[in-house]
């Protein structure tokens, strides 16, 4: 869930409980993700909102495809085959 805008003087007693129940959730939420994750892989910023902290999270760790395209055909142009089992299940 986003982050509710701040409650003013005229937010209704509803609103105000929806705040602090997203407040209290995101910093227990924030304090769980940081304590199961290396400060090395979390880097030396400092981010307050549990959502934009694993949108960064998520951006720096994203896979990259051509990384694995490129390692893949490495693996299958140097593959040769020594004569070891059968050529089918090599091919395969």
């Amino acid at each position: 869930m986003d982050k509710p805008a701040s409650p003013t003087d005229d937010s209704t007693q509803e609103y105000k409980a929806v705040h602090e129940k997203w407040e209290r959730s995101n910093c227990m939420g924030l304090m769980i993700v940081k304590d199961t994750i290396p400060e090395t892989f979390r880097g030396g910023e400092e981010i307050n909102d549990l959502k934009q902290f694993l949108a960064e999270m998520d951006s720096r760790f994203a896979r990259s495809d051509k990384a694995e395209i490129s390692m893949l055909l490495h693996r299958f142009s140097t593959m040769r085959y020594h004569g070891n089992g059968k050529i089918r299940e090599y091919i395969l």
